[in-house]
């Protein structure tokens, strides 16, 4: 391939064709399979000598590399150079799709998304400056991958030649401009003046992980119905959303081997919580706590579930005992060194106590809680983040000084859409977050008894719902150190109701959570302090592949609607 003279970058990339491997020195470099290893080849550019012939000494020319990722999902970024030599030419790069097409405009160098297994080509442009200087004989250009964290992961190699421009030895040389005049002198007493910009707020980030590990789902595996008869569907079930927070209640010995089965299969632990039943059997559950936390298990400790109800009411309970017994929970929690979830209530809900339920009957249990405990089911027509903090608000009247963990958030199919849970779904994750609730479990796996809330179906499909966090999961999956830096930005275009969360994953990578619960679509213009290696956009409500993205950008316009949507930032290489 000779490219014309007269092509840009871009022009030249749309003209690329896929060929057989050319002959072109390739090296890669060895490097700890556990992480993101690349293995580049030169596919098309090279003449039959293997070199890249640019045609004039102002001229472009290209070649193309395929590469594959070996090792661990990473964020790469190809860069050419020259390897420290001085040579006549400008270097650009872009990432290319299966017809060899730039998908963003040619830059210093190009990032993308690579997981474990996949490959990916780039297009590399090679412009002669118009030296006087031939690169005669063929010098090396080298591309080079890097990872997130600036790590060399694998490079490859071109020579190349530049003829040099033909000097008229009788051209007058161009008159040298004169000088340009002095700035008039500031005034006495003044400051210089300076041209300066304003610079842009940093905002500190949350890490993606933690966000992620703030999910939990309710689970019934010892009722053997509803679905969960089937241990593999539900453990599969499980695994697809991603999840590791489980929330059941240990009420019979067969809970003993199921949990330790379903932990082993996921991952995942279990907040064990006190059943709706009479005060001898919560006593007796309780006793299974200590057999389940020796199988470690158990993250937490939870007291008494809704013993307001008519059932338990039935079964002689109270909320008077159960508030009187949280202090025998708090101590068990001590003794097995689990932290320790405040009881829950489920009745009581009047406009003569403003609705706060049952939660202001008990006193302040801070002493005997180290979590106070949300049971959240927004009413119809009530955004996420309204019924969150309605609920928040009411279990800190149960445990005043003690941070929150929401143990049930759910949406009704008979009362709400399915495509409206699922919104609703993702809303609540990011909304717990921005509240400061340590875990928000959702009810349920499975529809049960209580009615259809749940984020799967019973033959290990997803619903909606399950389908959204699932996306997410994807999204925002990251197995590193967690990482919590700034990064300066500002959004305009938006109105009173944009929420946003700032994320950031382990190789430094942030990622920028936009939703809306009220307003109807409007867009929102991103500006970032620099220019970012690259910008794409994801939809997990649509699923996990990016919606856009672009290379070397510093700004950004999206369209926002009642879809919540990440703006996923790859920093620029430094």
């Amino acid at each position: 391939m000779t490219p014309d003279a007269l092509k840009t970058p871009a022009m030249l990339c749309a003209a690329l064709l896929a060929v057989s491997p050319a002959s072109a020195q390739t090296n890669t470099d060895p490097v700890d399979a556990t992480r993101p290893s690349i293995i580049a080849s030169v596919i098309d550019g090279p003449s039959a000598d293997s070199t890249v012939h640019i045609p004039t000494p102002s001229g472009i020319g290209s070649f193309s590399i395929a590469v594959k990722n070996t090792g661990d999902l990473a964020y790469i970024s190809a860069k050419p150079g020259t390897g420290g030599q001085t040579l006549p030419v400008t270097l650009s790069v872009c990432q290319t799709n299966l017809a060899q097409q730039c998908l963003a405009a040619a830059a210093p160098f190009a990032t993308t998304k690579m997981v474990s297994g996949s490959s990916a080509s780039f297009a590399v442009f090679v412009t002669g400056k118009g030296s006087t200087a031939a690169v005669s004989p063929a010098k090396l250009i080298y591309v080079k991958f890097y990872d997130g964290t600036g790590a060399l992961r694998g490079s490859t190699s071109v020579p190349i030649t530049v003829p040099a421009a033909t000097v008229d030895p009788l051209a007058r040389p161009a008159p040298t401009p004169p000088p340009a005049p002095n700035p008039a002198p500031s005034q006495p007493g003044s400051p210089p003046a300076i041209a300066h910009r304003t610079p842009l707020p940093a905002i500190k980030a949350t890490s993606a992980a933690a966000l992620l590990d703030t999910i939990g789902v309710n689970t019934h595996i010892d009722f053997a119905k509803f679905g969960y008869q089937n241990l593999t569907v539900t453990e599969a079930s499980i695994n697809y959303l991603g999840i590791k927070n489980l929330r059941d209640s240990a009420q019979n010995s067969t809970a003993l081997t199921l949990w330790h089965q379903v932990a082993a299969a996921t991952g995942a632990k279990f907040d064990d919580y006190l059943p709706e039943a009479s005060p001898a059997n919560v006593t007796a559950d309780l006793a299974y706590a200590s057999t389940l936390a020796g199988q470690g298990i158990l993250n937490y400790l939870e007291g008494g579930n809704e013993e307001d109800d008519t059932y338990p009411i039935g079964q002689g309970n109270s909320i008077g005992w159960t508030a009187s017994f949280q202090q025998q929970v708090f101590a068990t929690g001590r003794q097995l060194r689990l932290p320790v979830i405040n009881m829950s209530f489920g009745a009581g809900w009047t406009a003569g106590n403003n609705w706060h339920g049952d939660y202001d009957k008990v006193g302040d249990l801070s002493p005997y809680a180290d979590y106070a405990n949300a049971h959240t089911y927004p009413n119809v027509g009530q955004s996420p983040a309204a019924g969150i903090a309605m609920l928040n608000a009411d279990a800190l009247l149960a445990a005043k000084s003690r941070p929150i963990i929401t143990t049930e958030i759910g949406w009704k199919d008979s009362s709400t859409s399915q495509a409206d849970a699922a919104r609703f779904a993702l809303d609540a994750v990011f909304d717990g977050v921005r509240a400061g609730d340590v875990k928000m479990y959702f009810y349920a796996l499975f529809d049960d008894s209580s009615g259809k809330f749940g984020l799967m179906n019973q033959d290990g499909s997803p619903k909606p719902a399950g389908s959204a966090l699932h996306n997410l999961a994807a999204i925002l999956a990251d197995a590193g150190a967690a990482r919590t830096d700034s990064l300066a930005y500002t959004l305009s275009g938006t109105t009173a109701n944009d929420r946003t969360l700032l994320l950031e994953k382990s190789g430094g990578v942030f990622e920028l959570v936009v939703w809306n619960e009220k307003d109807a679509a409007h867009n929102v213009n991103l500006t970032l302090e620099s220019a970012a290696g690259a910008i794409s956009v994801y939809e997990p409500l649509a699923g996990t592949m990016a919606k856009s993205t672009s290379s070397g950008a510093a700004s950004l316009a999206v369209a926002t609607s009642d879809c919540p949507l990440i703006i996923e930032i790859v920093p620029a290489m430094r």
